[in-house]
């Protein structure tokens, strides 16, 4: 004979709806837990961000600063440079004044003296010959002055029976004084 046990089933569908109940409760928690997470993550994400975009334009404004600053710099820097020039030949006409009183005998004076670029024009009258020779050779002693030589000859006249003679010398200065 079969015995069949029809209540051991009732029993067991009752447990097995319970195992599925359950099973889905846990996956239905599961789930959300996995949401809350995601959720979370993603806020943490969205704040991370956030903050790294302030930072970015927090350190773009620290660049345009320094960018402007290293403009002020590259100014003020020129600015230097350029009193530095103005420094350096500020005393260039005291020199030149001052090398050609010392070279000037006492028979020779000056009608005209320019300087253009590194050469010194000079236009001097004399009462005599040996006075002018000893004027260029002074002049070549002098620190400044590299080279003398006439422009034109000396010219000579006759002034109140005395004679006078008229010239004009090119000096060249030496390197760094006449480049001002």
């Amino acid at each position: 004979m079969i015995e069949i046990n029809l209540l051991s089933s009732i029993g067991e569908k009752q447990k097995q709806r319970g195992l599925q109940e359950r099973f889905w409760f846990v996956l239905l928690i599961v789930v959300l837990v996995e949401c809350a997470l995601l959720f979370g993550i993603s806020a943490f994400e969205k704040s991370k961000i956030k903050h790294l975009e302030e930072k970015k334009a927090y350190l773009s404004n620290l660049s345009n600063k320094i960018r402007v600053i290293q403009n002020d710099e590259a100014k003020a820097r020129q600015l230097v440079n350029t009193i530095s020039k103005l420094e350096t030949g500020k005393n260039l006409p005291v020199e030149i004044l001052y090398a050609l009183s010392s070279a000037l005998p006492n028979n020779v004076w000056l009608s005209r003296v320019e300087k253009q670029g590194n050469t010194l024009n000079i236009t001097a009258s004399s009462l005599d010959i040996d006075s002018i020779s000893l004027f260029m050779n002074n002049l070549l002693k002098e620190k400044i002055i590299n080279e003398v030589r006439f422009n034109q000859g000396v010219t000579k006249t006759n002034v109140s029976q005395q004679n006078i003679y008229q010239f004009s010398l090119i000096c060249a200065l030496r390197g760094n004084y006449g480049a001002k």
